[in-house]
């Protein structure tokens, strides 16, 4: 199921899950886009913290099924933020 995509006839980008996958990205960006649709449909917590406990990113299913928006808990202790 693609949301959120443009179609590109060109066949040179694709969209998958609302992320755009093109053959300039380098391997890095690659990666990360990758590991963006993965991690995004998992309903289980996946987030990432800095060292001081505060949210920096939570994984898009996870807030949507808490009812929350990702602006509402970024930057925020992650104790903290309104589960």
């Amino acid at each position: 199921m693609l949301t959120n995509c443009r179609v590109f006839s060109d066949a040179t980008e694709f969209c998958v899950r609302g992320v755009t996958l093109s053959e300039t990205n380098d391997p890095s960006a690659l990666r990360e886009k990758f590991g963006r649709v993965i991690v995004d449909d998992m309903y289980q917590f996946v987030g990432l913290l800095d060292v001081n406990g505060m949210i920096l990113e939570i994984n898009r299913a996870a807030v949507e099924s808490f009812g929350i928006r990702m602006d509402q808990v970024r930057g925020t202790p992650f104790w903290d933020a309104d589960w």
